[in-house]
């Protein structure tokens, strides 16, 4: 223990080992805590983002109709945003780890945990609604970038979801309104729908199929219109809502 106090005494008189002040320690703890800080909102904003996005959209319920719905949910996932999302999340898990250096060997668990701990704020984010402030916010201040992403999110529906309100039926399926038209909707029993669920007059549902033609859609799957479709639905076409029928 002496010769090792003596050795370091002796490279601290050499030069060959400088004292750094304690301000400098300070600094470096802020500016790691605030990019940690940085970056996890960043990351909190883009993982909100995408959950957005692929609701207001629809995609986010196409795994519930099979191999053909995760598929499309695959191919049509903004993925370009879920990479940058990513490498935000790993900038936020390097610096994370930087603090708990000393817990290294549990990095799974605390990966685990930080991914969790994204989803479950994101989530709450999405229930307070935070993206549809924004996006009004945007509009109305036309913030350049951010308006048009939260545009394009809001009106672009992929090419083989359709969402509306069934106005009659028929013998193969249903007769679908939406902002557009009307679609002849083709069931069978390959559809893929909700345990329960049952087409009906004047319900409003979402259609997952492709368009055989101008005005007849193959239907995949079928499932009442999620809340989000709901408004969005109400807001263009203004169509009824449930409890105005």
């Amino acid at each position: 223990m002496t010769n090792l106090k003596n050795n370091i005494l002796e490279r601290i008189n050499t030069g060959s080992v400088t004292m750094k002040p304690r301000w400098h320690f300070i600094l470096r703890t802020i500016f790691y805590v605030s990019g940690l800080l940085l970056m996890l909102l960043i990351t909190l904003y883009l993982v909100s983002l995408v959950f957005y996005i692929l609701k207001e959209t629809g995609v986010w319920w196409l795994p519930e109709f099979g191999p053909r719905g995760i598929m499309f949910f695959i191919s049509t996932s903004p993925w370009i945003l879920i990479t940058f999302t990513g490498i935000f999340f790993g900038s936020v898990y390097l610096l994370f780890r930087h603090f708990g250096h000393q817990y290294r060997h549990r990095a799974v668990y605390s990966l685990v945990g930080l991914v969790l701990i994204v989803i479950g704020i994101s989530s709450f984010m999405h229930y307070l609604a935070l993206h549809d402030n924004l996006r009004t916010w945007t509009e109305e201040r036309r913030v350049p970038g951010l308006q048009s992403l939260y545009s394009e999110s809001h009106r672009k529906v992929p090419e083989n979801i359709a969402t509306g309100k069934i106005i009659s039926l028929t013998a193969d399926g249903f007769i679908l309104e939406d902002r557009e038209g009307t679609y002849i909707v083709v069931t069978n029993s390959q559809t893929r729908q909700p345990r329960g669920f049952t087409p009906e007059i004047n319900k409003h549902v979402l259609v997952f199929g492709p368009k055989t033609s101008s005005s007849t859609i193959m239907a995949y799957g079928v499932r009442p219109l999620p809340p989000p479709l709901q408004k969005q639905l109400r807001n263009k076409a203004h169509l009824p809502t449930i409890g105005e029928r």
